[in-house]
């Protein structure tokens, strides 16, 4: 919608400028805003989608799976009143922002255990596309 682009582009500047996410104040959390011309949102059905989460894939979505993406590591501790201490399982995940030529639902994944279970959560959250070449 026009209407709202302008103020949504303008949101999204400022937070790629001041960060988003934890731990601001040493300057995690920023990215640069660049613009994407040949990219657009579908609302029919598309082979492509665009992730707009982390995201973990099951075994059985890796087959076929093409794209473009980026991977980052996860891991850190476990804090709950029950358990301390403990540290987390790194998890491989898809950044926000890859393109696949198929839906991709992702799972959960178990990353630490203790006194009960820890699980990262790994489903993704993407938007149909059309990529123009």
């Amino acid at each position: 919608n026009e209407k709202y682009e302008k103020e949504i582009e303008t949101t999204i500047k400022v937070m790629g400028e001041e960060g988003i996410g934890g731990e601001r104040t040493y300057g995690k959390g920023l990215f640069e805003v660049r613009e994407i011309s040949k990219i657009e949102f579908d609302e029919t059905e598309s082979p492509w989608h665009i992730t707009l989460s982390l995201f973990h894939p099951s075994k059985d979505e890796l087959k076929g799976l093409k794209g473009y993406y980026e991977f980052m590591q996860r891991g850190g501790w476990v804090y709950s009143p029950e358990e301390k201490g403990i540290r987390r399982k790194f998890v491989r995940m898809f950044v926000e922002g890859c393109v696949f030529n198929k839906k991709v639902i992702g799972d959960m994944v178990e990353v630490a255990k203790g006194k009960h279970p820890v699980y990262r959560y790994g489903y993704a959250f993407v938007l149909p596309i059309k990529v123009k070449k």
